[in-house]
């Protein structure tokens, strides 16, 4: 008896998660009950009823976080970051003036903040539950399809803070950790110059590539003859520029730009993760365009998996945004 409830004294004070602590509380309780006031028994209990005051005692200020109740940082000024959970990564993206989220920073997996800064976080998820968890900065927050949660921190001194995906999310749950590295402001400004120079390094390169593209595609179809295929008269008709501008850029609220993952002539795009749509759709009506952005799971096209394509657009564009690219999509798959 001794030994089981000295092991489970032992339990507790390695736990950190005052939920377990509080379901031992009261299998010891119920044990006291039924075996009567053994010593050991006391002692334990007495041991779990203070667990949650000595955990808060070996925070050591080194940071603050936000309490339950508490959405935004006391004086509103923070550091803007969304995290976005995806089978199986965490991807952070820095909020900066404009409202193109597709230039911004971003990383994967280790979220660099600055020391003595409010950070404040926007959580999400583009395909299943997941939920946000770095024990030392705070509790668990779900990250929900087509929800959005939120909380804040502030760390003092600079280090590393690791957790983990506590959403069992799929087979490869177990891979999906996260890591917030604090660095002194000074410190801080120069990744964050780094990152953004090289953001605009690889847009000036993809845009010199693509330049290049296009010039090599008319000059073969010159000495063959033949004329480019043209973009559909998108200066003429408003939705038709809208569902170019979808296509190539994307918008503010998440959906991200057909362009990097398919070819399309008309826009100007080369990209072969996706199936080319000048193939692919060119005998599709509308309809079928306009289920394939909404639901791509429906029909996969044939050389490429399910998955591959986001699933969130249904909830990322407006009804106006999708009739924009919808019929974008078909006047240049179709030659209208």
């Amino acid at each position: 008896q001794e030994r089981i409830f000295a092991w489970l004294k032992q339990r507790a004070a390695a736990s950190l998660n005052c939920l377990h602590a509080g379901f031992l509380q009261r299998l010891i309780r119920d044990g006291e009950r039924q075996l009567g006031d053994d010593h050991v028994l006391q002692s334990l209990a007495r041991h779990i009823d203070t667990l949650p005051e000595r955990v808060g005692s070996k925070q050591d200020g080194s940071f603050v976080a936000a309490k339950a109740d508490q959405v935004l940082p006391p004086n509103g000024k923070s550091l803007q970051i969304d995290v976005n959970g995806q089978q199986f990564v965490w991807r952070y993206t820095y909020s900066d003036d404009d409202k193109i989220n597709l230039n911004n920073v971003f990383a994967y997996e280790e979220m660099v903040v600055p020391t003595d800064t409010t950070v404040t976080l926007t959580i999400r998820a583009q395909d299943v539950a997941h939920s946000w968890w770095i024990p030392k900065l705070g509790g668990k927050f779900d990250a929900i399809p087509g929800s959005t949660n939120y909380t804040w921190f502030k760390i003092h001194k600079p280090g590393v803070y690791t957790g983990q995906c506590a959403e069992l999310c799929g087979r490869n749950h177990a891979n999906m950790t996260a890591r917030v590295r604090a660095l002194p402001a000074a410190e801080f400004e120069a990744w964050y110059a780094g990152q953004k120079a090289d953001i605009i390094a690889a847009d000036k390169a993809a845009a010199a590539t693509r330049r290049q593209q296009e010039a090599d595609a008319a000059d073969l179809a010159a000495s063959a003859g033949g004329q480019p295929a043209a973009a559909p008269a998108a200066s003429a008709d408003p939705t038709l520029a809208a569902g170019l501008v979808l296509f190539t850029k994307g918008n503010a609220t998440g959906a991200l730009a057909c362009s990097t993952c398919h070819t399309l002539k008309a826009a100007g795009s080369n990209a072969n993760v996706g199936p080319s749509l000048d193939a692919a759709l060119k005998a599709d009506p509308a309809s079928a365009i306009r289920t394939s952005i909404v639901n791509p799971s429906k029909e996969i096209a044939a050389g490429f998996g399910d998955g591959i394509m986001p699933k969130n657009y249904a909830k990322t564009l407006t009804a106006k945004d999708l009739d924009a690219l919808v019929k974008f999509v078909y006047a240049s798959t179709h030659g209208r």
